[in-house]
């Protein structure tokens, strides 16, 4: 797993917290069967509403069914880093950011829907249908 300082691990999975604020997680698997590419996720939300619980809950749920463990997310609370938010030219959250593989793509929304997910990520699904109906789409 990538070093982060002082983090703690959230009760879901492969989240991470850093002294009560969000902060970069990462989480690898390799496989020995083929060989897959790593994607780099960041994942810009507002504190710890619950739209940013549901976000990161989806968010995890489609990392670990999807992308096989091949990834590692950042989540950045823009309340603490306004900087990287503007740098990044987040104008809403939840925005999530693949910076790789190319090409760079976001989507905007609580990721509830998976398959617009990961149609906006340019992912391919590993397994069949997506679910949820609600917002999630790409930009």
């Amino acid at each position: 797993m990538a070093q982060v300082m002082q983090l703690a691990r959230l009760s879901m999975g492969p989240c991470w917290l850093l002294v009560g604020r969000w902060a970069s997680i990462g989480h690898t698997q390799h496989r020995s069967r083929g060989t897959l590419s790593k994607y780099l996720l960041r994942l810009f939300v507002t504190g710890a509403s619950s739209r940013t619980g549901t976000a990161i809950a989806n968010l995890q749920r489609i990392c670990e069914q999807e992308l096989e463990g091949q990834y590692e997310l950042e989540i950045i609370d823009v309340l603490e880093f306004p900087d990287l938010a503007e740098d990044e030219k987040i104008l809403a959250t939840p925005t999530l950011i693949k910076s790789l593989p190319l090409p760079l793509r976001r989507v905007i929304g609580d990721l509830s829907n998976t398959e617009k997910v990961l149609l906006g990520l340019e992912v391919r699904l590993t397994r069949g249908g997506g679910s949820g109906d609600s917002e999630g789409g790409a930009s």
